[in-house]
């Protein structure tokens, strides 16, 4: 729960952490994935 708060508080909230998910999903290669997840 910790580590959870830390990354929320890093990123400055939801928005940044949407911004964090889409990096990873380029960098996975898996716009399409991403998207279908996370609608």
């Amino acid at each position: 729960m910790r580590r959870g708060r830390r990354e929320i508080d890093f990123y400055g909230g939801n928005g940044s952490a949407v911004f964090r998910i889409r990096i990873l999903s380029v960098l996975r290669g898996g716009e399409v994935y991403g998207t279908a997840r996370y609608g």
